[in-house]
């Protein structure tokens, strides 16, 4: 499995074993409509997903998550967005695919790093 096989996987799951805490994907796109106009959805570098949570119960109610594959590496938009991020102390992971792991194995792990991430 890919890595955005596997965000959505994970996504799927993290109610589950978060139950107050929800992952959203985020659409990157620009392009043509079918009416022939523009359209630009996101901003180049924003992470893959983000997350919310209750804020009564987790201290990082909101953050950003970027999903790489065992050997991606951050573009230059993305540490653009992550170093945004940083300066408004807003939490920022990265999901990162494990070489050998089994996608149920991997998601577990994004799973386990989310809750210590969300705190």
């Amino acid at each position: 499995m890919n890595e955005t096989e596997l965000l959505w996987l994970a996504i799927g799951r993290v109610p589950y074993f978060l139950p107050r805490v929800r992952v959203f994907r985020r659409e990157i796109y620009s392009g043509k409509t079918a009416t022939g106009g523009y359209i630009k959805i996101g901003r180049p570098g924003q992470g893959d997903a983000y997350w919310m949570a209750d804020r009564d119960v987790h201290a990082n109610w909101y953050g950003e998550i970027e999903a790489k594959s065992a050997i991606g590496q951050y573009r230059a938009a993305q540490v653009n967005w992550r170093t945004f991020c940083g300066d408004r102390s807003i939490p920022h992971i990265t999901w990162r695919v494990g070489k050998k792991e089994s996608p149920d194995d991997t998601v577990a792990r994004w799973i386990a790093e989310l809750k210590e991430a969300v705190g």
